[in-house]
């Protein structure tokens, strides 16, 4: 998500698995927030996704979502981050990934779905 939105001249697409919905460092904001920005909370949020999102338009780019249908924390940001993107512009898929938490087995199991998404894009379809 980050890549994406803060590089969309470099990066056209993005597989985004199990994101959260902003960068952290820890659970606490403010954790990220002073390790990071020296304690500056709108230069974080400058560079948050969400604000990005917010700010530009981004046609022609495409992200695929996908987090562990066991996992409500990461479907919460998965719906919250989708419906961010469709608002901006993105084409957006976004699809719990069955049977899973929040492990490598939900990028595991979605990486193929999220690889047909980029690949019908590309024109590159089997």
């Amino acid at each position: 998500m980050q890549m994406v939105t803060r590089h969309p001249g470099i990066y056209s697409s993005a597989l985004a698995f199990s994101s959260e919905k902003e960068p952290a460092l820890a659970k606490e904001r403010e954790k990220t927030i002073a390790a990071s920005f020296g304690g500056d909370t709108e230069a974080f949020d400058r560079q948050t996704p969400l604000r990005l999102m917010q700010e530009r338009r981004f046609e022609g780019h495409a992200i695929y979502f996908g987090a562990g249908e066991r996992d409500p924390e990461f479907i919460g940001y998965m719906e919250i981050l989708s419906h961010a993107a469709r608002a901006a512009g993105f084409t957006v898929e976004a699809r719990p990934v069955s049977g899973a938490g929040h492990s490598w087995e939900a990028a595991s199991q979605g990486l193929p779905s999220g690889l047909d998404f980029l690949a019908s894009r590309w024109g590159i379809r089997q």
